[in-house]
């Protein structure tokens, strides 16, 4: 065998590399779609907005807590908020893509169940529930349970969000 059968073995065997790899990543992308369709398809719970509440009624939806609120400052690729919604907190907030959770955030970087805001002891709290890419508070990643400020801001994939009073 002399060098040049080598390298086109070497070049054939790169080749069924990506040809897998490219398979692994199309099985990759239509698990996920269909994972989320799922979430879509199914009613949202009785508890919290349906996903689509935020743009039917403006840019507010209401909540009765009265105890703080997050304004969207930038949307990233989400589709079910846009840039200024305002969205009511009450006092366990879950953030994520999945319809269940109170603030639905369709953008590609954003988890299931990617945050928890929570009040207590007349604060607020973040908290990152094991997302794969992570929460953020004014740039710096949540690692543990943050406290918050008004202000501050809440980076969930390339979604923005505001703490206001």
């Amino acid at each position: 065998m002399d060098a040049f059968d080598v390298l086109i073995l070497i070049l054939r065997i790169g080749f069924i590399f990506l040809l897998y790899f490219f398979l692994f990543l199309v099985v990759r992308v239509i698990t996920r779609e269909l994972d989320n369709a799922k979430y879509r398809s199914s009613p949202a719970s009785p508890n919290y907005p349906e996903e689509s509440d935020s743009i039917k009624q403006g840019v507010v939806v209401e909540a009765s807590s009265g105890i703080g609120r997050v304004l969207v400052t930038e949307i990233g690729s989400a589709t079910t908020v846009r840039v200024g919604a305002i969205f009511e907190l009450s006092p366990i907030t879950p953030i994520g893509r999945r319809a269940t959770n109170a603030i639905r955030l369709d953008d590609d970087l954003v988890s299931g169940e990617h945050a928890l805001l929570s009040w207590r002891e007349g604060r607020w709290y973040l908290s990152d529930n094991g997302s794969t890419n992570g929460t953020y508070l004014n740039g710096e990643a949540v690692l543990q349970p943050r406290l918050l400020n008004w202000g501050d801001l809440i980076g969930i994939g390339r979604v923005r969000l505001r703490l206001e009073p």
